[in-house]
């Protein structure tokens, strides 16, 4: 077909290209599904397109990555382990990062999801001829046991059990464990080889993954076409960015920055891409000089007549460009999200390296006007859609007819009506009653339960908007709950809006607000074992760096025009879940204090459930908030929702507590 319209490309080209575009994600948007054809240079009219389309779904149909969630086959790590052997190892770490250290990942990469059946966003496994292990933080915890065999895995917290420790008190010295140097950050690399070595083992970095090697059925990697992002979405052009960023260089004394996140890199050359499910990257990586920006991509997904504000080169060509400009020279590179081969390639050739955070992510972090405009478009766009599902669900609960995954979907089909939704900005976490203590539980086809009435349903999702991505949760009471989790509920509530109403001075940091959300949590013995809050991208990322709000050391204070979650929360394992969360955006210092402050501005508009709370436990202060909040979500939705059985629903959804 394509042979018929013309395109140039040879046969071998056109398969490669087809067998990228099957192993990416299908786009949700329909005015998107179509773009693929831009990666060929030919002339297609509409019957031809709807023919190629066709096509290219029954390709799509027959696609078999062989991902599955749960108990996985333990021939897959028996022959990671004879590939082991044969490269004279006793062990390897398989991280569930990809080369561009992301939490999102092509099918090409889902290395720990294929081999253990594990497919939590966070955690790395150990995979050796005497002992092997799954490492997870505390959101992972009950996930990790329903879906790894403990027959080929032992059970491991991320940070109270680090994998350097693991793995000392179970090899001796004299043993040689593999890394993919690719995909593991320098920073992790160095902390592991640093501690092995202190124990006579040797840590090897390598450049083929152990699992691909045995990955019968990998698939090649996405290939999705690159589209602008136009300035009136970004706020800023690339050479704008570019000026603030030579700033920087010059600062720091350096002569170049490195980059090797995807979300910078579409940041600064204002493009959006599809290599990834839920958030439109492209895969890439950058060198920021004072007077050139250099991009390394895969330059068949550049359609035919685009032109982007920088010099384009191969991504294959990245190594030998690092070995040949980097020597002798100072740059900044960021230890956390640069792959170790990467620094150490510059290491090899000279380089002067100042670690430091990446160059593009704080002033990425730091919205400007159009894009805080965006995000607050998208969010009353967003909360319109969940008003709608919320409604809905009130509707249909009791008939007992709803599961987990029908909810999940038809959320997704609501928003999905809106010209402006592009994809969903994460898998929705959808969880009735014990499910809802999961804190990343994944909703399938294998574990949907029923809606149940008399318990708690947790629904955590968000949507990428054209200017803005959202990420909402709200804990819905179903008929009548105890008063556990209306004391647990409201202590949650009560942590919400007292980091949500706090001013604090410029220079303050999200680890020192973060015991705001846990107080009254922390006052009856109780906590949550995830962060309170972490930044979101302008139609990128709904999870970016650097700044956050949580326990963990962060030095990186929070900035103007910053988003970011405010989210506690409460699970009790098996029983129920509770998590609130809003976003909000840090706003600029009020200068008519005597200490200017900087407080939060909330972005997102959607009734709390007032079934949940506990009115005796909140103060007159806490009353008024979220009666205000209530009063606001009316005035701001309602001009939006024709649909008078909604509108209904909203009126008593905002009523005053």
């Amino acid at each position: 077909l394509l042979n018929e319209c013309n395109v140039s490309q040879t046969d071998d080209a056109i398969r490669n290209i087809i067998l990228g575009v099957v192993s990416a994600p299908k786009p949700m948007a329909k005015d998107k599904q179509n773009a693929w054809l831009s990666l060929f240079d030919g002339s297609f009219d509409d019957d031809t397109v709807n023919q190629l389309n066709k096509a290219l779904d029954d390709l799509r149909a027959d696609y078999d990555p062989q991902l599955q969630d749960g108990f996985v086959a333990s021939d897959r790590k028996n022959a990671v382990i004879s590939a082991l052997s044969q490269q004279g190892l006793d062990g390897t770490i398989v991280t569930l990062t990809d080369e561009y250290q992301g939490e999102y990942l092509p099918d090409q990469a889902c290395r720990l999801y294929w081999l253990t059946g594990f497919s939590g966003s966070a955690g790395l496994c150990f995979v050796g001829v005497h002992q092997s292990a799954i490492f997870v933080d505390g959101r992972y915890t009950v996930q990790v046991k329903e879906q790894v065999n403990p027959n080929d895995y032992d059970y491991c917290h991320l940070i109270n059990d680090p994998i350097a420790d693991w793995i000392i008190s179970h090899y001796q010295s004299g043993s040689r464990i593999g890394f993919n140097a690719l995909t593991m950050s320098d920073a992790q690399a160095r902390s592991i080889q640093t501690t092995l070595e202190s124990a006579g083992i040797t840590l090897v970095p390598l450049t083929t993954d152990p699992v691909d090697s045995v990955w019968d059925s990998q698939p090649p990697k996405p290939i999705t076409p690159i589209e602008l992002h136009p300035l009136n979405k970004a706020g800023q052009t690339t050479a704008e960015k570019h000026k603030n960023l030579t700033q920087t260089l010059k600062r720091q004394g350096a002569y170049a920055g490195i980059v090797c996140l995807p979300d910078s890199l579409c940041w600064l050359l204002n493009i959006r891409g599809g290599d990834v499910p839920c958030t439109p990257f492209v895969h890439g990586y950058m060198v920021v000089t004072h007077d050139e920006i250099h991009v390394f991509v895969d330059t068949r997904k550049i359609p035919t007549g685009m032109t982007l504000d920088a010099t384009i080169h191969e991504l294959t060509h990245w190594d030998t460009f690092l070995q040949s400009h980097m020597g002798n020279k100072v740059v900044l590179l960021d230890p956390n999200n640069t792959p170790y081969h990467t620094a150490q390639i510059l290491r090899d050739s000279g380089a002067t390296i100042k670690y430091d955070v990446e160059i593009c992510q704080l002033p990425k972090a730091c919205k400007n006007e159009t894009e805080i405009t965006g995000a607050k478009q998208a969010h009353v766009v967003d909360g319109v859609a969940m008003v709608k599902f919320l409604q809905w669900l009130d509707t249909h609960v009791a008939s007992g007819t709803l599961t987990e995954l029908s909810c999940s979907q038809k959320l997704t089909e609501i928003r999905l009506h809106h010209p402006d939704m592009r994809d969903i900005s994460f898998n929705p976490i959808s969880g009735v009653a014990g499910n809802g203590a999961i804190c990343h539980y994944r909703v399938t086809e294998e574990t949907s339960q029923p809606l149940t009435m008399n318990t708690l349903y947790l629904i955590d999702s968000g949507g990428q908007y054209e200017y803005g991505t959202t990420d909402i949760t709200r804990t819905i009471a179903l008929g009548d709950i105890t008063p556990e989790m209306r004391d647990r509920a409201t202590r949650v509530l009560k942590g919400m809006i007292a980091l949500h109403t706090i001013k604090f001075p410029k220079g303050t940091s999200g680890m020192s607000l973060d015991i705001l959300a846990r107080q009254y949590l922390f006052d009856g013995g109780y906590n949550f074992d995830h962060g309170t809050g972490h930044g979101v991208g302008s139609y990128l990322s709904v999870h970016e760096g650097p700044a956050r709000i949580g326990q963990q050391q962060s030095p990186i204070p929070l900035k103007t025009g910053m988003i970011l979650s405010n989210e506690p929360g409460y699970y009790k394992a098996g029983e129920y879940g509770i998590r609130l969360e809003n976003l909000i955006v840090v706003t600029e210092p009020d200068t008519t204090c005597e200490t200017p402050m900087m407080s939060f501005e909330n972005l997102t508009w959607c009734p709390l459930d007032k079934r949940l709370f506990d009115k005796t436990m909140l103060t007159d202060t806490e009353i008024k908030w979220l009666n205000d909040y209530h009063q606001n979500t009316w005035t701001i939705l309602s001009p939006y929702i024709d649909d008078e059985d909604v509108l209904t629903w909203l009126k008593n959804a905002t009523t005053p507590l």
